[in-house]
C-alpha cells in the first residue's frame, strides 16, 4: 500500500543538519578557502575551509535548494560550484571543486647558460629505462631520478618521461668536491598556483645522472607511436611542458576496498582466474580479487604484477572491454513466447510440463532476467587467449551454439534442464584452417588449456562458486560436450545470482567504462594516477530526458497494479485501515467500521467500477509523479522513470532513501539502481520481491511484477 507524500509546508517546518568537505580533482582537502552557502540571495552560513577542506557545520530546511559558493583564487568573487537539496535530517557530503591549489618549489638561481638541453618522451610498447638510457645517452637511475620515479618503476603506455640529452652521461663532469668548512645551497621559493588544470603540474626540475640500470619491465604492444618533443624551450633549454602525474600507488585500489567500482572489477575479472572469496560480498577486494588483477597484468597489460588497480589498470580494463565484445543478441531464446530472456517463471508450470502428472508437481528451475555478467565477461577473456596467449593453439570462435532457453523453448525439445535460464553458453570452435567446428580430442585440449589453466574454470561441478564445464562424457556413459565448450555459472550461491547480475540489453552487459564509474564515485586521485585525465564524466545519454517532462508509462501502470490488490468494495487491509480499489485508502488510518457516516466512506460503501477505481490510483500515483519530476535533477530513461515512481508510491518520498536520490542527481545510475536493494524495511519479503523487480525494470527494462 501507497504512503502519501509530506505536504511542503510539513516539509518546510523540517530542518537538515549539514556538513560539506571541499576536494580538488585529485581528492585532495583544499584548506584556506572562503566559502558562503546561500538560500536565494540569503547567506546560510560562510566561513574559510580548514586544513581537511571541511566547511563549518550548518542547518537549512528539508526541500529547499541551496547554492554553495566559493571565493575566486585570482578576483576574489564568489562563484557557485555546487547546487544541492537536503533530503535528509542529517547530511555529509564531499564536493569536488574543478580548482587546484598547488605549492612548489622553484629554483631562483638558474646559474650559466650551455648547451646541456632536456627532452621528454612519450612511452610505447617495449620501452625500458635502461634502453630508454642507453638510446639517449645517460643511465636509468639518471632518468628515473629526473622523473620523481623509481628505477624499477612500471612505465605506462603515453607516460611522458623527461629525458637529459645532449651530453652522454659518460662525459657529464662530477660535481667539484666542496671545501672543507663550505657548504653550498640554491635558494628557493613556495609559491602558489591560482589556477591550474586538473591533473597536470609544470615543474622544471635537472638532476645530474648517475648509474645503476633495472631490470627491463615489458609494456603492452599496439599503440600510438613514440612523439618527443624539444620545442617551445625556455632560456636555458628547458623545455616548457605540462608533465602528467605519475602512479605512486598511494590512491591505488587494493585488499579490503569496498564499493560498487569494486564490484565491476570482480566481474569483470571472473575470467582471469575466478573472483569470488564467499560468502565475501563481490563489493570488496578479497585475495581473489588481487590474483585476478595479478593475472590481468600479466597476461593482458604485460606489466609487473602489483595486484593493485590504478588509473592504467582502469584504461587497460576498458580496452580489454572494447577489444572482444559479446553479442548479447546471438544468446537470446528462439522460442517465440518470451521476449528472448524468459518470462521470469519459476518452475515449468505454465507450460503443462509436469514432473509428476498425478500430483502436479513441476519442474523446477528460475528463469533469470537476462544473461550473467560475470559469464559474459568470461568469455570475453576466453576469446582473448585464443587471440592471443594460446594463439599457436589455433583456435577461433565460431559461433554461440546455444544461450538462453526457456521453459517453453524446453517443453519445445523435450528438456528438462535449467542452467541455460542465464547461467550457461554453448561455444562452438575452428581449429587451423578447418571450417567445420572441431570436437573430440581438440575440444578437450581447448578446454583443459584456455579455460581451465588459464581462466580457472573447472571440470564438473565439484566446487561451488566457480566456472564450470560440462565434460564429454558423463559417469554414466552418456554424451555431453562433444563438440562445443559448456561453460556456466550454475554452481555460484544466490547472493552472485541476484536480478541485477543480469543483462537483458547490451549497455548492460558491457556497463560504464571503469575510468567514469571511478570519476563518479569521486576516485579523482586514482583516475589522475599515471597521467589519465580527470575529466567529468560525459554527459548522460540522449535519449534520456529531463524526469519532468516524463509521466508514468501504461507498463510502469500495469506494475504498480500488480503489487497492489484490487478490491471493487471498501475493506480493512493488513493493518486494519479501510481501503478501495488499488490501495486506495478511504480515509486515512481509520477502519471501516469506524468511518460508515463519513462522507469519504459512504461515496465508496457501495463499492466502484475497475475503470473508477483505476482513476483513483492514478490521482493517488500524481503525487510520487510530482516529487520525481521536481526532485530528480538529471535525465532520465522511461524505465528508471516508471521505476522511481514505483518506489515513491510504495515508500512516500525521497526522504527514506537520502542516498538513492543524492546518486541519482550525481549520474550514478548504477549506484543510485543498488540502493533500491536497500529500501525493504530491514528485509521485508514482499519489499524485497518488489524491490528486485524494480531493479529489473530500471536496470534491464523488464516490467514484472509477478510474485
Amino acid at each position: 500500500m501507497a504512503t502519501k507524500t509530506k505536504p511542503a509546508d510539513e516539509l518546510e517546518q523540517l530542518v537538515s543538519t549539514i556538513k560539506l568537505k571541499l576536494l580538488d580533482p585529485f581528492g585532495n582537502a583544499i584548506d584556506g578557502l572562503k566559502y558562503q552557502i546561500k538560500r536565494g540571495e540569503k547567506i546560510v552560513a560562510q566561513g574559510v575551509t580548514d586544513s581537511q577542506g571541511r566547511m563549518q557545520q550548518f542547518a537549512s530546511h528539508l526541500g529547499t535548494e541551496l547554492s554553495v559558493q566559493v571565493e575566486h583564487f585570482t578576483t576574489g568573487a564568489m562563484k557557485q560550484i555546487h547546487q544541492l537539496t537536503p533530503w535528509n535530517e542529517k547530511m555529509s557530503l564531499k564536493l569536488v571543486s574543478g580548482k587546484v591549489k598547488y605549492k612548489t618549489q622553484l629554483s631562483q638561481d638558474k646559474g650559466p647558460e650551455g648547451d646541456y638541453r632536456r627532452k621528454t618522451h612519450a612511452v610505447v610498447s617495449g620501452d625500458t629505462l635502461g634502453a630508454l638510457a642507453t638510446k639517449n645517452g645517460t643511465t636509468a637511475q639518471a632518468i628515473a631520478t629526473l622523473n620523481g620515479i623509481a628505477v624499477d618503476s612500471v612505465l605506462h603506455i603515453g607516460q611522458l618521461l623527461k629525458l637529459p640529452s645532449g651530453k652522454p652521461s659518460a662525459a657529464a663532469p662530477s660535481p667539484a668536491p666542496t671545501p672543507p668548512g663550505k657548504t653550498t645551497s640554491a635558494p628557493s621559493a613556495t609559491t602558489t598556483t591560482p589556477e591550474s588544470a586538473a591533473g597536470s603540474v609544470t615543474t622544471e626540475p635537472v638532476v645530474p645522472p648517475t648509474t645503476n640500470t633495472p631490470e627491463p619491465v615489458a609494456i603492452p604492444a599496439n599503440v600510438p607511436p613514440a612523439t618527443t618533443s624539444t620545442d617551445a624551450r625556455g632560456e636555458n633549454g628547458t623545455p616548457k611542458t605540462t608533465v602528467a602525474l605519475q602512479c605512486n600507488q598511494q590512491s591505488c585500489i587494493k585488499l579490503g576496498d569496498k564499493g560498487p567500482l569494486i564490484e565491476e572489477l570482480n566481474i569483470r575479472l571472473m575470467g582471469f582466474g575466478n573472483t569470488i572469496s564467499a560468502p565475501t560480498a563481490w563489493n570488496e577486494f578479497t585475495a581473489k580479487t588481487e590474483a585476478a588483477v595479478k593475472q590481468f597484468q600479466r597476461d593482458y597489460m604485460g606489466v609487473a604484477e602489483t595486484g593493485k588497480v590504478c588509473g592504467p589498470f582502469l584504461a587497460a580494463l576498458d580496452d580489454f572491454r572494447d577489444k572482444y565484445p559479446v553479442n548479447l543478441n546471438a544468446m537470446k531464446c528462439t522460442c517465440g513466447k518470451c521476449g528472448g530472456f524468459g518470462n521470469g517463471k519459476t518452475d515449468s508450470a505454465h507450460t503443462g510440463m509436469m514432473k509428476d502428472a498425478k500430483t502436479k508437481i513441476a519442474h523446477p528451475g528460475v528463469e533469470h532476467p537476462g544473461m550473467h555478467r560475470a559469464l559474459l565477461w568470461s568469455m570475453r577473456s576466453a576469446l582473448f587467449y585464443v587471440a592471443v596467449k594460446d594463439k599457436d593453439l589455433g583456435f577461433r570462435l565460431l559461433t554461440i551454439s546455444s544461450g538462453y532457453r526457456c521453459w517453453y523453448d524446453n517443453k519445445k525439445h523435450n528438456r528438462t534442464s535449467n542452467n541455460h535460464m542465464g547461467k550457461a553458453l554453448d561455444l562452438q570452435f575452428l581449429r587451423g584452417t578447418s571450417t567445420t567446428r572441431c570436437e573430440g580430442d581438440d575440444i578437450d585440449l581447448l578446454r583443459e588449456k584456455v579455460f581451465i589453466d588459464r581462466m580457472g574454470a573447472q571440470l564438473k561441478w565439484p566446487k561451488p562458486n566457480k566456472l564450470s564445464l560440462e565434460p564429454n562424457k558423463f559417469g554414466d556413459g552418456s554424451k555431453g560436450a562433444t563438440s562445443w565448450v559448456h561453460v556456466d555459472v550454475r554452481g555460484l550461491s544466490n547472493q552472485y545470482l541476484d536480478n541485477r547480475y543480469f543483462a537483458t540489453h547490451q549497455a548492460s552487459v558491457d556497463g560504464d567504462p571503469v575510468v567514469e564509474v571511478a570519476k563518479r564515485e569521486g576516485r579523482l586521485a586514482l583516475v589522475a594516477c599515471g597521467g589519465l585525465k580527470t575529466a567529468a564524466p560525459p554527459a548522460a545519454p540522449s535519449n534520456r530526458v529531463s524526469a519532468s517532462t516524463l509521466s508514468l508509462s501504461e507498463k510502469g501502470l500495469d506494475f504498480i497494479k500488480g503489487w497492489e490488490k484490487l478490491k471493487l468494495n471498501p475493506y480493512d487491509d493488513s493493518h486494519g485501515y479501510c481501503t478501495i480499489g488499488w490501495g486506495h485508502l478511504v480515509k486515512g488510518k481509520k477502519s471501516c467500521k469506524s468511518l460508515e457516516g463519513d462522507p469519504a466512506y459512504e461515496k465508496f460503501k457501495s463499492g466502484v467500477t475497475e475503470a473508477k477505481a483505476t482513476d483513483i490510483l492514478k490521482r493517488d500515483l500524481s503525487a510520487a509523479e510530482q516529487e520525481v519530476q521536481e526532485s530528480v535533477q538529471k535525465p532520465l530513461l522511461q524505465q528508471e522513470y516508471d521505476a522511481l515512481v514505483s518506489l515513491v508510491f510504495n515508500i512516500g518520498s525521497f526522504s527514506k532513501c537520502p542516498k538513492l536520490l543524492s546518486k541519482l542527481n550525481t549520474a550514478d545510475y548504477s549506484g543510485a539502481c543498488d540502493e533500491f536493494a536497500d529500501i525493504t524495511n530491514s528485509g521485508e519479503g514482499g519489499l524485497v520481491k518488489r524491490r528486485n523487480a524494480e531493479i529489473n525494470i530500471f536496470r534491464n527494462n523488464v516490467y514484472d511484477s509477478s510474485h
